[in-house]
This record gives structure tokens, C-alpha cells and sequence, in this order.
């Protein structure tokens, strides 16, 4: 998730009424796009717009999603790294949305302080907080183990272990950079062989699958990664899981899921035995993740949303404390 406060800096620049920013007006001209619609932020600031050019019966030829973040150097390298991962598994059958290219035949632009992806517009319903999620979960998991699947064209990935370093987030607590190293220790002991180890989604939760009429499409590459296959399902999973205990497959959707999952590639018992561990990983990228949000303390001129937000992060952040302590 972007700082809270640059999520109130950018709130402020909107056109309350009509949804419009004048940043995302000027990124959709570098796409060709009529003008977007803003639909939320979290680590992106999302838009939505049509294009503009029609097909041979004159419709429309679909919507395509914005997603902005402050033109930082990482930021950049994720924007990118993101879409070019999800140009290569889109071209290589794998169901996720495909990487737009602006008009100038570039992934990325840098508009008016921010860096701009586009990604085609996936026309479904999210799996999250559907009441028949269980009946969809097995082509949810069929979706992630495809994705597996057709990872090898994509480059510099990087690797899971290194994103619990305090290089890939700035400064920890001492016990969070502790965790960091034992949990990255621990890591670096498992397998790397190909049945086990690849590219990875890195955020396939079940907000990031969108159903449509024939499976489940997964979005939001930005979290692309070299990794375990397992910790792909574990986080997918995590709503069913603790960080200790790790995912309750005894549980309805978690059950589904795996035999989708398996329905396309085999996890292996020893993977499986794997999954209290990625939960724990994950849990501390978490922690680690969370310190920037941590550095900054509320201002007295927030809305109720981002004080309210606020609470929410620290209180998240001291939950997984507490449950790593244990």
C-alpha cells in the first residue's frame, strides 16, 4: 500500500463529483484513452478509461486500467518489471491480464510526477467477498497453478529471500530485522529445483481473480517474484490461515482451491508441509513493509478515512507481532 499520506496528497488533486485527475487525464493521452475514472488507491492509484479507437463494426475495442504511483525509482522498476511480466505470460497463455502498450510503444510513462502502467481491463466480477466463493475456488487455483506454469520467459524476477532484506524496504526494528534474517535463513535452505521453485504472482489473493465465464483470470502483476510455488497458495490462502499454523486445508475454499490447483500441476507433500513457513514469510515482508507507514504519524488536517486507515495499519502491524512472538 502507497504511505497514507500520499494517499491524501493525491485525494486532494481529485475531482470529488466526477472522479478525474489531472494526472490521469494526462497519462491517458500517452495511451490514446478518452478520460479515466478513478475507481480506488491502495498500492496503485487505479483508473479505468475506454480507448478511444473502434473496431470494424465500430465498437469500442475495451477498457484499459491506469495505475499510477510517485515516480520514484522503485516504483518505476515495479511499474515496469510488472508489466513486461504480465506481456510474457499473457503471450504465453497463462490467465492474467495483458500489459498495454502506450501509443509510443512504451509499458510505462513518468506524467506529472507519477509513473503510469496500463493493463488491459479484465471484464468480471473479483472473487473477494463473494458469498459462492467456494464454488469458484478450483478455477481459482487452476488459474495460479497455470500462471506456474508459463513463468520461464520472464526476467529479473527477483528472488523471495531478498525481499525480507532491509535493502528491499529501508530501516526495521531491530526484532522485525531479526525475524527478517531467520526467516530468510530459513528460506534459503529449501530446494530450488524447477518442480518447486519459479516465477511466482506474489499477491494472487482472492482480490486480484477476477471470474469470468470460462475461469478466473488473476491481476495486478506488480508483486512478480522467484520463489516457491507453495507460498504463491499460501498467500492466496492466507484468509484461511495463521502465521504459526499456516493454511487450514480442512477448511471449504482452501480444499477447492488445492484441487484446482492440482487438477494442473502437483504440489508434493513436502511443499505442502512448506506452508506454515511461506505464511510466516509473508508475514514479516509484512512487518518489513509496513515500517514506512509506521515513520509517519497522523496530521491533524487527515480526513476520518486515512485516521481511520491509520489505526488499522498499526493495528495490523502489532497483530503480526504478536502472532510471530508466539
Amino acid at each position: 500500500m502507497l504511505t497514507i499520506d500520499e494517499l491524501v496528497r493525491f485525494a486532494e488533486t481529485l475531482d470529488p463529483e466526477e472522479r478525474h485527475s489531472p494526472v490521469a487525464d494526462a497519462a491517458a493521452e500517452e495511451w490514446g484513452l478518452d478520460r479515466p475514472l478513478f475507481v480506488r488507491s491502495s498500492a496503485s492509484h487505479v483508473f479505468v478509461a475506454p480507448r478511444r479507437e473502434e473496431d470494424d463494426q465500430g465498437r469500442q475495442r475495451g477498457r484499459v486500467v491506469l495505475r499510477l504511483r510517485p515516480d520514484t525509482e522503485p516504483h518505476r522498476e515495479v511499474l515496469e518489471r510488472g508489466a513486461r511480466a504480465a506481456a510474457s505470460w499473457y503471450g504465453a497463455g497463462a490467465p492474467v491480464a495483458n500489459a498495454v502498450a502506450s501509443s509510443s510503444g512504451r509499458f510505462t510513462h513518468s506524467v506529472e510526477g507519477y509513473v503510469v502502467q496500463a493493463l488491459a481491463a479484465v471484464e468480471g466480477e473479483i472473487l473477494e467477498g463473494r458469498a459462492d466463493l467456494a464454488q469458484h475456488a478450483a478455477a481459482w487455483g487452476e488459474a495460479l497453478a497455470r500462471l506456474h506454469l508459463h513463468g520461464h520467459g520472464i526476467v529479473d524476477a527477483p528472488d523471495a529471500v531478498d525481499l525480507l532484506s532491509l535493502e528491499a524496504h529501508g530501516t526495521a526494528d531491530d526484532d522485525v530485522a531479526t525475524l527478517a534474517v531467520l526467516l530468510g535463513r530459513r528460506l534459503a535452505e529449501l530446494p530450488r529445483t524447477s518442480e518447486v521453485f519459479g516465477v511466482l504472482h506474489g499477491d494472487p489473493e482472492a482480490d486480484n481473480a477476477v471470474l469470468l465465464d470460462d475461469g478466473v483470470v488473476l491481476v495486478d502483476p506488480d508483486d512478480v517474484r522467484r520463489g516457491w510455488f507453495v507460498s504463491d497458495v499460501a498467500f492466496a490462502l492466507r484468509d484461511w490461515a495463521t502465521v504459526s499454523g499456516g493454511v487450514d486445508l480442512d477448511a471449504e475454499v482452501p480444499g477447492r482451491f488445492l484441487e484446482g490447483y492440482h487438477r494442473v500441476r502437483s504440489l508434493s507433500d513436502e511443499e505442502i508441509g512448506w506452508l506454515p513457513l511461506m505464511a510466516q514469510a509473508s508475514a514479516v515482508e509484512d512487518l518489513l513493509a509496513f515500517q514506512a507507514h509506521l515513520e509517519v504519524q497522523p496530521q491533524p488536517d487527515w480526513p476520518d478515512w486515512a485516521v481511520d486507515l491509520d489505526h488499522r495499519v498499526r493495528a495490523r502491524a502489532a497483530a503480526l507481532r504478536a502472532e510471530l512472538s508466539v
